[in-house]
């Protein structure tokens, strides 16, 4: 039987995965600042780690806001282990996500339809002009 345990989510400015299967998590952050809204982020990234899958079941990862109907993000697919003690690791990056308005958005990963973990990322509107022009 499978008991999913979520390890990590972790938002980047990029997640890359070396040819030996290193993971690499670069820049890490867990507010996104905008001079207004609708915002299209730069690219970014989504390192997320699992244990306890054994066989094959099925994951959702999604992104929301406010609108629990229309998720911003939205990965379906199958997660495959031979052992539950081995840890499953996801690196995503992602282009062109359009926020439409500051708050909370919550990253959550399902499996066989149970949400096993969630965190959320913070949207807000930049008030500092230094931080705007990358100073």
């Amino acid at each position: 039987m499978n008991s999913p345990t979520l390890h990590a989510i972790i938002f980047a400015d990029r997640v890359i995965e070396e040819k030996n299967n290193k993971k690499g998590i670069i820049g890490t952050f867990d507010t996104i600042f905008a001079p207004n809204f609708p915002v299209t982020a730069l690219p970014w990234g989504v390192y997320v780690a699992l244990s306890g899958i054994e066989n094959i079941v099925q994951f959702s990862l999604t992104l929301q806001g406010n609108d629990a109907k229309n998720p911003l993000i939205r990965l379906d697919g199958e997660l495959k282990s031979n052992s539950k003690d081995s840890m499953i690791e996801l690196p995503l990056n992602f282009e062109n996500v359009t926020f439409p308005e500051p708050g909370e958005y919550t990253f959550s990963l399902q499996v066989d339809g149970k949400v096993v973990g969630a965190r959320v990322i913070k949207l807000m509107i930049a008030n500092m002009p230094g931080l705007l022009q990358g100073k």
